[in-house]
């Protein structure tokens, strides 16, 4: 399955059930044209439907317009001389952000677990991150053939949180 047709026709439709265009919400993606099976496409499916559907409904509150980015691209450099690809999915809105309170290590809201339950499947890597709204990473390995990994995708979200971190001001 490709995943920019996929990621494309379920974006769609999220718009049009959340009245993106008559709330002003632009829905701007940039997926690469990767193709993988579905048991992994699936629950990215999934993952996508509710952060998608999530910023739909808290980011923008009373008439507020703004973007929602969904980007899934490959993590360049990161497998070479392997069979696997790891790829990078970014869901970032510019709303009114995350829930500082909001305790990610145990998630108390459905979707929350849903998210944390799916990128287990997936053994992807999750970081929520506040970013001029919020933003959501998952890395993960595709296998052979587009199937997930179980191979340690930590590392180069890692890399990036630590850069971030780095590059913040305090």
């Amino acid at each position: 399955m490709r995943l920019d047709e996929y990621v494309g026709e379920l974006c769609d439709q999220l718009a049009s059930a959340g009245a993106a265009d008559r709330r002003g919400i632009v829905l701007a993606l940039e997926v690469a044209p990767v193709d993988v099976g579905l048991d992994l496409a699936v629950p990215l499916g999934l993952l996508l439907n509710e952060l998608v559907s999530n910023s739909l409904k808290h980011a923008f509150p009373e008439g507020r317009r703004g973007t929602i980015r969904v980007t899934l691209r490959p993590e360049v450099g990161e497998d070479a001389g392997t069979d696997e690809q790891t790829l990078r999915l970014t869901v970032q809105d510019d709303g009114i952000g995350l829930p500082l309170d909001a305790d990610r290590t145990s998630p108390q809201t459905l979707g929350l677990r849903l998210v944390t339950a799916l990128s287990e499947q997936l053994h992807a890597r999750l970081v929520f991150e506040n970013r001029n709204g919020a933003c959501i990473m998952l890395v993960f390995h595709a296998g052979a053939n587009g199937r997930p990994s179980a191979a340690n995708a930590t590392d180069a979200l890692s890399r990036q949180a630590l850069a971030t971190q780095a590059a913040a001001p305090e």
